[in-house]
């Protein structure tokens, strides 16, 4: 079963910060865009868990389980768990570290199968 999520970020308070690094920083250094990648993870990463808490994205809630999913999950002894966090190894897996920082942009991914 394929699951996914909408993430949103929204970067108004940071443009003026993120203006000042893009003016005083040579952009083809890998040592720049690393440093980037350091300030927009402190808002990506907890951006995201708070999607994890709340079952929302940008928009809206996430759409409930399936009448069939749920009946399972309640088979299992797993009814009250949240959307998308049945064994926790999802939301875990959101760190700053797990970024890729490469010429087209700084990539944040999540590793879990």
């Amino acid at each position: 079963m394929a699951n996914s999520a909408d993430v949103s970020v929204d970067f108004s308070q940071w443009e003026r910060r993120l203006d000042h690094i893009r003016k005083n920083k040579d952009w083809t250094k890998l040592q720049a865009k690393q440093k980037l990648a350091d300030v927009i993870g402190t808002v990506v990463i907890p951006d995201v868990l708070e999607h994890f808490a709340k079952e929302q994205g940008p928009k809206s809630k996430w759409p409930p389980w399936s009448d069939a999913y749920a009946k399972h999950m309640a088979k299992v002894g797993k009814s009250g768990n949240l959307i998308l966090q049945d064994s926790g190894r999802l939301r875990q897996s959101f760190t700053p570290s797990n970024r890729r920082v490469q010429a087209s942009g700084i990539v944040f991914y999540n590793p879990a199968k």
